[in-house]
């Protein structure tokens, strides 16, 4: 009840990006009819794009304070700090703030709120940090075209989480949603010139205590072209967040020291955001035995590939205390280094979304590559959990054969869902296609039921679910609707389930 209500003034249309973990939230926003999104800075005129994901309550009166503002406040001993509010809220959890228990989600719902108030260009009599919501400028939060989170991970407990926000933000559902990092990367990839991600691309994220990679590969042999970004966390890199330390003073993102000796300038600093400074490990051999374990991870992960491009991202990178790293990179490759990748492949990923639900490209200026086409090809993200099929129902309509889809590729399994109704034929059977995207030869599944009540042909009417309940699983569930008032549904209900690693497998 604390989140307030926004007025509801702004340009009408745009799109939201958050890229949100424990430590930092980041925002960027997307309007009709520009090239590209626009990362928000905390602080008018600066380059200070990282927001702390913190709330602090005030002790002497209620009221909320986010991000800087509220780190500050609570130094000075003047209300509660509450941190983790992602994982808290994932986790379902109550969290209390002096003496009254809170919902973690309100919590996360209420800071993810007061940053988007950054949006209006101006604050409110109360100060930084404490705005009653968008009062002006580029986007309107409830007018957005779409609002598109996106997290390390996203599973089903993500995306109730992200239901939940979207209720106590008072926004529809349909225009709410979030995708991984990973698939952030993807977006924004297909969105940059395709001479930086001809062959592999590669992201160095080192915003947590240890690197974490992320490559981008396209195989070009498929159509549609399917690309994957694998991902690993390296534990031999891994630095200290002292306490106290973990949001600390943000200065301006200087150049690489790279950059001014790399031959060809082919060390660019692009898209910078700001980041905190490097914790310890510059001017010390600890850097050194960094930089070797850095550089030979490098070269591990560039053994046998063709890598176009690279970004460093992430605060860990700050300082110098890898430039016999950065001169391997440097060669034959473009390095970039910021932190508003994830936050724009989200835009990028909801500019796309609100084209699919409105059936057009919603006044985003949109290359034909970022709706999965690029050069006459077309492009499939294939992530860890998502389904790697097509999946339809084989039917007649009129008395031509027709195709209805129920599940596609690219959806993560645990949201994948789909519906339809159909008239059973006199066999009590049906057919259902699924089509591989790895080029592999389609199959079809034909189901029989049994039990059926007799009835004459073409009146039973059957109600088909088909879900995942897991990644290599699909299942079917038939009910009988029976035909109007001549013929009564039964009230029967069939399942069935397979496995697609054995149906494609199978021996023709």
């Amino acid at each position: 009840m604390f989140l307030g209500n926004s007025e509801k003034k702004g340009i009408s249309g745009g799109v939201l990006g958050m890229d949100l973990d424990d430590r930092f939230a980041q925002i960027s926003f997307w309007l009709p009819g520009e090239q590209k999104p626009e990362t928000l800075s905390a602080e008018a005129g600066e380059e200070e794009y990282m927001i702390p994901a913190v709330l602090c309550r005030r002790t002497d009166r209620d009221v909320w304070t986010y991000g800087r503002e509220a780190l500050e406040t609570a130094e000075r001993g003047e209300g509660v700090l509450v941190e983790r509010l992602l994982s808290r809220a994932l986790l379902r959890e109550q969290v209390e703030a002096a003496g009254e228990i809170f919902e973690a989600a309100s919590l996360l719902a209420l800071f993810i709120k007061r940053s988007l108030s950054l949006l209006g260009g101006s604050v409110s009599s109360s100060g930084r940090g404490s705005g009653r919501g968008l009062t002006r400028g580029p986007i309107g939060l409830e007018k957005a075209d779409f609002f598109m989170f996106t997290f390390e991970k996203v599973d089903r407990q993500a995306l109730e989480m992200v239901e939940r926000i979207a209720m106590l933000l008072s926004l529809p559902p349909e225009k709410v949603s979030c995708q991984s990092r990973a698939e952030s990367f993807f977006y924004y990839n297909v969105n940059q010139p395709e001479e930086l991600w001809r062959h592999q691309c590669l992201i160095c994220d080192f915003g947590g205590r240890t690197l974490r990679t992320r490559m981008f590969e396209a195989n070009r042999h498929t159509r549609p072209v399917t690309v994957v970004v694998s991902e690993e966390e390296h534990p031999e890199l891994e630095r200290e967040i002292a306490a106290g330390t973990e949001y600390g003073p943000q200065g301006t993102v200087r150049e690489n020291a790279a950059q001014e000796n790399a031959a060809q300038g082919n060390v660019i600093q692009e898209d910078a955001a700001q980041g905190n400074t490097a914790r310890g490990p510059a001017g010390s051999g600890l850097a050194e035995d960094m930089d070797d374990t850095f550089l030979a991870l490098f070269g591990e992960l560039s053994e046998g590939r063709i890598i176009d491009t690279v970004y460093l991202i992430g605060d860990g990178f700050e300082g110098d205390w890898y430039p016999k790293t950065l001169s391997v990179m440097c060669v034959n490759r473009r390095v970039f280094r910021g932190n508003n990748l994830y936050s724009k492949g989200a835009c990028y990923g909801g500019g796309y979304m609100a084209g699919q639900k409105k059936r057009q490209n919603a006044g985003y200026i949109l290359p034909s590559k970022a709706s999965g086409r690029s050069g006459g090809e077309e492009y499939v993200y294939l992530g860890g959990d998502m389904l790697k099929m097509n999946l339809g129902l084989e039917a007649e309509k009129r008395g031509e054969e027709v195709y209805f889809s129920l599940l596609d590729a690219e959806m993560n399994w645990f949201d994948a869902r789909g519906e339809c109704d159909f008239m059973l034929d006199q066999d009590h059977a049906f057919s259902l296609r699924l089509s591989p995207v790895s080029g592999k030869k389609g199959r079809q599944i034909v189901v029989t039921l049994s039990g059926v009540p007799s009835r004459p042909p073409g009146a039973t009417r059957i109600h088909l679910t088909v879900s995942c309940p897991d990644a290599e699983t699909v299942k079917l569930q038939m009910e009988d609707k029976g035909f109007g008032d001549f013929y009564p549904s039964s009230g029967l209900v069939w399942e069935e389930s397979f496995s697609l690693t054995d149906v494609l497998n199978e021996k023709r």
